[in-house]
């Protein structure tokens, strides 16, 4: 089966920000610009915390829906029909997987803390805001585009915005192969913390930049011995730093939707995956997708053979939280 490299979780901010002719913010919140930053605390786990927002303390009736988990998205440029279908699938995919509400956000999170170009948002977030950014990049075939968490909340270091940012010149590409809907899942459940917090104020996983990282999680690894899986659930250690890490294994698990690879065909979220959103703080359930787990001969066989995997780029990576909210 033909695998396409899932670049758009893991590219280099560097060479992103180059090809898109945008300004990169730095990996750490700047120094108490004009008082939106105060120093990190035990709370914040080495992060800033951001001044100008709050958890949502004295009036919950302003809070939209304090029982559901929302997903709010932000295009900051109009999508196509098909593009916007895309994102709602994949909004309504992790809100049957999340379901318990979290504490709602008010105040200002301020513009570019992310990524250069984002706007404020002056308001209430319940309770989770991701900004979605179609911009042109390298052209079709290259650099996808990024995603990750920008601030978290101090209360369960679950993240409470994020940033999506697509290559507007692949899309059409993705969409002729089937694959959009599927790549925008992937890149949403980095942005809600699958492989971009699994070691922040957490200890999901272990042997991180040993090439035979395992992910710890309770929940996770209860799930993959259901489905066959023996010894500690693998993470991919290999691919860049991009990669590893921040996916399940390739070799293990194929053509799961959350491994560093896409294969051309089905691309199923498994109840592993569904399972290790309970494991970081998210009032989850196992609600996954109808998934196989290969042996690991048939997998390690498929990698291996000629032209049917692509490396995805050495040096690239995901975003990471920027400050926290208190």
């Amino acid at each position: 089966m033909r695998r396409l490299p899932v670049l758009l979780a893991s590219a280099s901010l560097a060479v992103l920000v180059a090809c898109g002719d945008n300004t990169p913010t730095s990996n750490s919140a700047p120094d108490d610009i004009a008082g939106r930053f105060a120093p990190p605390n035990v709370r914040s786990h080495g992060l800033p915390i951001l001044r100008t927002a709050h958890m949502h303390r004295l009036d919950p009736d302003r809070i939209r829906d304090r029982i559901r988990f929302n997903i709010d998205l932000r295009y900051l440029v109009p999508p196509s029909a098909s593009s916007e279908a895309a994102f709602e699938t994949a909004r309504k995919k992790w809100q049957s997987i999340v379901i318990k509400d979290v504490a709602a956000v008010e105040g200002l999170l301020p513009q570019s803390e992310c990524f250069q170009g984002i706007p404020d948002f002056d308001g209430t977030v319940d309770d989770i805001l991701i900004d979605v950014l179609l911009i042109p990049i390298d052209g079709p075939g290259n650099i996808l585009g990024a995603a990750g968490p920008c601030f978290v909340r101090t209360s369960n270091s679950l993240p409470l915005s994020g940033v999506m940012i697509f290559d507007t010149e692949d899309l059409a590409f993705l969409e002729s192969f089937g694959l959009l809907d599927e790549v925008v899942v992937h890149e949403m459940g980095h942005v809600l913390g699958f492989g971009t917090i699994w070691d922040f104020n957490r200890t999901l996983l272990a042997g991180a930049g040993t090439g035979s990282p395992t992910y710890t999680g309770r929940l996770g690894n209860l799930l993959y011995k259901a489905l066959g899986g023996r010894g500690p659930l693998p993470v991919e250690g290999d691919f860049g730093p991009g990669t590893a890490d921040s996916h399940w294994d390739e070799d293990r698990f194929d053509n799961e939707l959350m491994t560093g690879f896409l294969n051309l065909g089905e691309n199923p979220l498994s109840v592993i995956t569904a399972g290790s959103m309970s494991d970081l703080g998210y009032g989850a359930i196992p609600n996954g997708e109808k998934y196989r787990l290969p042996a690991p001969p048939a997998a390690t066989a498929l990698r291996a053979a000629p032209g049917q995997g692509i490396n995805i780029a050495q040096q690239e990576e995901l975003y990471r939280p920027k400050a926290a909210v208190e």
